[in-house]
């Protein structure tokens, strides 16, 4: 009957069993002792800590600033706190129904799931952030409610509320935003998020709704949510900024108009770039199937918008004199024709504007990845496949934008569409001075780390075939354009007692060897870059040599420091050839130890043979670490050191 309360500090609370068998449940649950069933008050923010409880029967504490109850499960007051791995269940009061964070705190919520949670008289059935900054990281929130505002999660009156990998599902409110309301005076900013199936009942939002405040989206999904009533079925702008990144906004409905996407009143504006847009229907009494804009401002830039309906026939709609639109390099259904435009409003019809099918993947069933003939990304199976035909929304996006994130072969120009710019854009036909090598990867014993490196290899377009020393001798190796030699391939002696080596190494195809396997390998071979010239050590980074050197911008562009020091591991044991004071004319150094420039670990000779001197796997890998790696491969595939790139 009496409420968990952290105050002081170093307080943890830690079940072992997990929220599935541990319980903390207030006795009577929603009866007439009100009180939240946990309360951070006056704690430490880093060593507050409740982990792996459900917490549910909470009927909240009282606020006399709010003359109501807040918080059924969690109350945060005044007071920071970690909460991992906990359900908060079935928790009922005012306001939060889940939880209630206020007065300058900054909780943090980490693998959480906050369910069936009611807020009876104001919002947030499931979370309120009221003048606070909390951080949510891959938490569950669905089937909440309120009379309120944001079914999901209400912000008003905040710092900045931060959500990442969070699902938002099932909530619905009475008014603004079934799934996340952002009011007057916050700010909120979601990645990598799912908005679906969320309801507003009376108000605008049916997903997410946005009123005297700003909300920042990148790499969301906002798909089947609906506005019963109003406008914006997915997500509302009203006298708000919105800024919609790579955003696929699918299947949201609203009978007033803007079923994707609604920007409202003068002060309101909303960009869109790289959006797909698809699917969302408007009602008649104002039109934008996807998209309207009323009495506001919205850009639309690097999107495709299509497949949407409304009584008025328009893709997007503009209405109301103040309302301003400008739309560039996108693909929109009908052209300038699929945007109705009325009331003298100003629309901005810009350059490289398209009106094409897009040719998804396999939209109906949720894949908008375009087809391409080279590669497009399957999430399915995790690889790169090829189609018979080329979506002609690959390459035609605004060329200010930044594709630099698309993964090669790319044309050097964005995508449009919700992966352009990003690794799971979809490949170019263009012409391009090398190819994506197919890679045997052969290892011995560590399985993992061969898995993780195909899985990388794989991740950047490079099929790779793992294959066991033992089946080398089996291996159709002249199929492949690069040989990787694992950290685990060989010791000196295994090398010295295998006919494996001939049999590598007359393939005649270029061979990349990694730490120890690679060092043996090339040290058998009698080269300069092979055991016994080098040294152990447990350097994670480089010094680059040349950063003007092609390796290092081919066919990815790395931003070398001023002080030419990159860190490509979180740790690692590695070995550096020693070449000093005189380098012989074979060997091509590209790559120092940090601080000691007679040992290097990136280093190659014959033009063929090319040394990684790292153990570890991309499990270790920092990002730098990563694209250098990969860098690594395509540019020793296809000889990259003669190519005028």
């Amino acid at each position: 009957t009496e409420p968990i309360t952290f105050r002081g500090k170093a307080i943890t609370v830690k079940s072992e069993a997990g929220p599935d068998e541990t319980t903390i449940r207030m006795d009577p649950p929603r009866g007439s002792n009100r009180c939240s069933v946990v309360i951070f008050q006056s704690c430490d923010s880093i060593a507050s800590v409740l982990e792996g409880f459900t917490i549910t029967g909470g009927s909240g504490s009282w606020l006399p600033s709010h003359n109501t109850w807040v918080g059924g499960g969690i109350y945060f007051d005044a007071c920071s706190g970690t909460v991992k791995n906990c359900a908060i269940v079935q928790n009922s009061t005012g306001y939060g129904g889940g939880v209630f964070c206020a007065y300058q705190c900054a909780p943090t919520l980490i693998d959480c799931t906050i369910v069936e949670n009611l807020a009876a008289e104001n919002g947030g059935g499931a979370f309120v952030c009221f003048g606070a900054s909390p951080t949510l990281k891959r938490c569950m929130i669905s089937e909440n409610s309120t009379s309120g505002g944001g079914g999901g999660i209400d912000s008003y009156d905040s710092g900045l509320l931060t959500l990442t990998e969070c699902i938002i599902s099932g909530n619905s409110s009475r008014d603004l935003g079934g799934g996340v309301y952002c009011g007057q005076n916050s700010s909120v900013t979601m990645t990598d998020c799912t908005v679906s199936d969320n309801s507003s009942a009376e108000e605008a939002g049916g997903g997410v709704a946005c009123w005297l405040g700003s909300i920042t989206m990148t790499r969301c999904t906002i798909m089947s949510n609906a506005a019963h009533n109003y406008f914006g079925g997915g997500v509302y702008a009203g006298h708000s900024s919105a800024t919609l990144t790579n955003c696929l906004i699918t299947w949201n409905t609203a009978p007033q108009g803007g079923g994707g996407v609604c920007s409202s009143y003068v002060d309101a504006f909303i960009t869109i770039s790289n959006c797909t847009i698809w699917n969302n229907s408007g009602g008649s009494a104002c039109g934008g199937g996807g998209v309207l804009c009323r009495n506001a401002s919205a850009l639309v830039t690097n999107s495709i918008i299509l497949g949407n309906t409304s009584p008025k026939g328009s893709e997007i709609s503009v209405e109301d004199p103040a309302s301003k639109l400008t739309i560039a390099y996108s693909d929109v259904a009908g052209g300038q024709t699929g945007v109705n435009v009325e009331g003298g409003c100003t629309l901005n019809w810009d350059v490289g504007n398209i009106d094409a099918d897009p040719l998804f993947a396999d939209a109906n069933n949720g894949d908008f990845h375009l087809k391409s003939e080279v590669g497009r990304w399957d999430s399915n199976s995790g690889s790169w496949i090829q189609d018979d035909i080329t979506s002609p929304c690959i390459d035609v996006g605004d060329p200010d934008s930044d594709g630099s994130g698309e993964t090669w072969p790319h044309g050097g120009r964005i995508n449009i569409g919700a992966y352009g710019g990003t690794r799971e854009a979809s490949m170019s036909t263009k012409p391009e001075v090398m190819s994506l090598p197919r890679v045997a990867f052969i290892y011995r014993s560590d399985p993992e780390a061969a898995e993780s490196f195909q899985s990388l290899l794989m991740r950047y377009g490079c099929p790779t075939t793992l294959i066991g020393v033992d089946d080398v001798a089996t291996a159709a190796l002249d199929a492949y354009d690069l040989i990787v030699l694992a950290s685990d391939a060989g010791y000196a002696s295994t090398w010295q007692d295998t006919p494996f080596v001939a049999t590598i190494d007359n393939t005649g195809k270029p061979i990349l060897g990694l730490g120890q396997g690679g060092y043996n390998f090339f040290g058998v071979l009698e080269l300069w870059i092979g055991r016994p010239h080098g040294g152990n050590g447990s350097k994670d980074s480089i010094e680059v040599l040349d950063p003007n050197g092609s390796l290092f911008r081919t066919p990815y562009s790395l931003d070398i420091p001023e002080d030419r020091a990159l860190q490509l591991y979180t740790e690692t044991d590695h070995i550096g050839i020693y070449l000093w004071p005189t380098i012989p004319e074979t060997v091509t150094v590209l790559g120092s130890e940090v601080n000691d420039k007679g040992y290097f670990p990136l280093v190659m000779e014959h033009d063929r043979y090319l040394l990684w001197g790292f153990m570890e796997s991309p499990l270790k890998m920092t990002e730098v670490g990563k694209t250098l790696f990969i860098n690594v491969v395509i540019w020793t595939a296809n000889a990259g050191w003669e190519v005028d790139i």
